[in-house]
């Protein structure tokens, strides 16, 4: 917005903030016990995705693996690895180039 109050630019959530609101939670002190179905389950029942949001056999693959401070160590989108041993191999459709957590 301008100073006036006028839209100037929109753009799309960037999937990083996810990654970022999640290291956040951790490092208050918030179990990731409490707030993952927010991030997965919730989201995919409430959008009605069938075989997202949970591990389970036939789903999509869609696997993040952090550390215990939430840095991405490996992640996988539909069963394609994008981050292997946190370094990124890929992006995302939501991505115009490659990011760092």
């Amino acid at each position: 917005f301008d100073a006036q109050g006028r839209l100037e630019k929109m753009d799309v959530g960037r999937p990083i903030t996810l990654l970022h609101t999640i290291q956040a939670l951790l490092k208050a002190g918030v179990s990731l016990e409490t707030f993952l179905p927010v991030f997965t389950s919730n989201v995919a029942d409430t959008l009605c995705l069938q075989g997202r949001g949970r591990i389970e056999v036939g789903g999509y693959a869609d696997l993040a693996v952090i550390d215990s401070s939430g840095k991405l160590v490996h992640l996988l989108a539909n069963g394609r690895t994008m981050v292997r041993h946190g370094a990124h191999v890929a992006h995302g459709c939501f991505e115009d180039k490659i990011v760092s957590n």
